[in-house]
């Protein structure tokens, strides 16, 4: 006999009450980090995500760091003390991201504030 399973029967996750975002932060963004953080294996979290958030962890980190980034642009941070304080390895990989994700280069975001 096939039973489906019903979502209101699924029972919780241990990571059901985790904040990721500001875990992600802690962990740098690294996905291996997370994992072991919140006590799962990779696999696991990649699971979790995709029905959490219906992005894959690495997804999810990389909008956080974008999100974070944004933040502290807000704030008046130069773009390449941002670009290094999330741990971007070059500032044009980061404006190429950031560009990306919102459409505009960072120093509109800082120029804002400032």
């Amino acid at each position: 006999m096939d039973v489906a399973r019903d979502a209101s029967n699924a029972r919780p996750s241990r990571l059901d009450g985790v904040e990721f975002g500001d875990l992600a932060f802690t962990v740098n963004f690294d996905v291996a980090r997370l994992a072991v953080s919140s006590g799962v294996t990779v696999r696991q979290l990649e699971r979790h995500f995709r029905k959490r958030f219906g992005l894959t962890p690495h997804e999810f980190m990389a909008r956080q760091r974008l999100a974070k980034a944004k933040e502290l642009l807000g704030t008046g941070e130069p773009v390449k003390a941002v670009c290094f304080a999330l741990s971007f390895k070059q500032p044009s990989y980061f404006t190429r991201a950031y560009i990306r994700f919102y459409g505009y280069a960072p120093k509109h975001d800082r120029q804002r504030r400032v």
